[in-house]
């Protein structure tokens, strides 16, 4: 029965010295994935804002270009232009070269990560 006791003791002085680094590496553990987690969601959410300023270079594109087919039509049908087709084309011509500019830093923003 002595003998019993004095592994019961020695196992408690085991467990008092273990629990605290167990406690330890669970909390560095934990700290490490919230970190990680953190930093996918900031990630996510620039790839996200990226996304949504693509997708509204393309939208204007896109309107840019029907505005451009309609006053095309129009000079074709009535035989003029009457500035609408300059003005259609300037607009065309901004919105491309936004595009651009965007894709351009899209791209170098890309390379650098």
């Amino acid at each position: 029965m002595n003998d019993t006791l004095i592994v019961l003791a020695t196992i408690e002085r085991i467990a008092i010295i273990i629990m605290p680094i167990i406690t330890a590496l669970i909390g560095g553990l934990f700290a490490f994935e919230t970190k990680r987690r953190k930093q996918t969601e900031a990630e996510q959410e620039a790839k996200s804002k990226q996304r949504a300023e693509e997708s509204f270079h393309s939208m204007s594109l896109m309107s840019a270009s029907v505005e451009l087919g309609i006053a095309t039509a129009n000079a074709v049908v009535t035989g003029s232009t009457n500035g609408t087709m300059k003005k259609a084309l300037d607009a065309a011509e901004k919105t491309n070269s936004n595009y651009r500019n965007f894709i351009r830093t899209a791209y170098s923003a890309g390379k650098e990560q």
